[in-house]
């Protein structure tokens, strides 16, 4: 049996359907219609607090009976260092180019630029940055 068919069964889908649990924009109502179409909605909760991330759950129980995803934020928040923040500008520093514009000196919030941490890209770090920090 293939992997995603295994996927599929144990959570009865008709559909190898992911809805992105975006926080902050996916509702019960677009995560019920996903789940009640045979894939397998989902809600993001990472920037909600607890009374609303329960209600939003609540709210698609009420919607489908059929299995949905929740999402939430369990990771560290990224923290400073000079040195990563340089091996990524100095990583990045080609796509920018690539733009016609030239990369800041250091990250700031006065650049635009903010630190994203996510899981899953470690092959693509510069050498010397976090394997959570994967975006710039």
């Amino acid at each position: 049996m293939s992997a995603t068919a295994r996927f599929l069964d144990r959570f009865g889908l008709a559909h190898p359907i992911v809805q992105a649990p975006m926080a902050g924009v996916s509702t019960p109502e677009l995560a019920a219609a996903v789940s009640n179409a045979g894939g397998l909605g989902s809600i993001g909760l990472g920037a909600s607090p607890p009374a609303s991330a329960r209600g939003m759950i609540e709210a698609t129980r009420a919607l489908t009976d059929r299995p949905f995803n929740v999402n939430v934020f369990c990771h560290p928040p990224a923290l400073r260092d000079a040195g990563r923040e340089a091996a990524w500008l100095a990583h990045l520093a080609p796509l920018f180019a690539e733009l016609g514009a030239p990369p800041p000196e250091r990250m700031s919030r006065r650049s635009g630029m903010a630190l994203i941490s996510a899981m899953g890209m470690e092959r693509r770090s510069p050498a010397g940055a976090s394997s959570r920090m994967v975006a710039v």
